[in-house]
């Protein structure tokens, strides 16, 4: 799911009808850790890393999650405008009313050609 517009760990979805704070942060590194490492260079890896929180008072819940990843983007043959991106990632979060422990998700998305931007 994007980071920008969805929690990743958050175990369950649920009508919030009163007002509540929710705010999300992505930063893609674009290989500047990783490309410090030879053979990480020559596999075009980026790393990325995020975290999100949703603060509802009506069903009393304080939720933070943080997430960080790998990830590689891959051209599509025979249209150089279209692309993918493949991520691994961990994402671990905690919350006052529930428990989730280390999760491992894998992702792809899609370049939007429109929008300039990934889907």
């Amino acid at each position: 799911m994007n980071p920008n517009e969805a929690f990743q760990a958050l175990d369950s979805t649920f009508p919030v009808f009163k007002r509540f704070y929710q705010g999300h942060y992505v930063h893609e590194f674009n290989g500047a850790l990783l490309n410090k490492i030879p053979l990480f260079k020559k596999l075009q890896l980026r790393e990325v890393g995020g975290a999100g929180f949703l603060i509802a008072p009506e069903r009393n819940l304080k939720y933070v999650e943080a997430f960080a990843g790998i990830e590689r983007v891959f051209k599509v043959p025979f249209n150089t405008l279209s692309k993918f991106k493949i991520g691994v990632y961990v994402v671990t979060s905690a919350a006052n009313t529930f428990s989730n422990p280390v999760q491992f998700k894998v992702g792809i998305t899609s370049w939007d050609i429109r929008r300039n931007k990934w889907q």
